[in-house]
């Protein structure tokens, strides 16, 4: 799920990566602040969905779940599209 949300305002196709292009006509500065914005936009998705996992990991295996969760999240990672 994190890999999608990232995939989303990284594509040009999509409208955030369209509307940072368009910022950039008014200036770097604009640019740098909207663009900024979405990257902090971009992180709340994939936080929520790490805070979930965590408290359900800690629920039925207490600090091993934890562990467990972490390794098959990082697991995730190297797999390309």
């Amino acid at each position: 799920m994190p890999q999608l949300a990232s995939h989303v305002v990284s594509l040009y196709k999509f409208a955030p990566v369209q509307e940072v292009a368009d910022s950039c006509r008014t200036g770097a500065a604009t640019d740098i602040i909207f663009g900024l914005a979405l990257g902090y936009k971009s992180a709340i998705l994939p936080s929520v969905i790490m805070c979930v996992i965590i408290f359900i990991a800690n629920s039925l295996a207490g600090m091993y779940g934890i562990a467990c969760a972490a390794l098959g999240m990082l697991a995730t990672l190297a797999s390309g599209e």
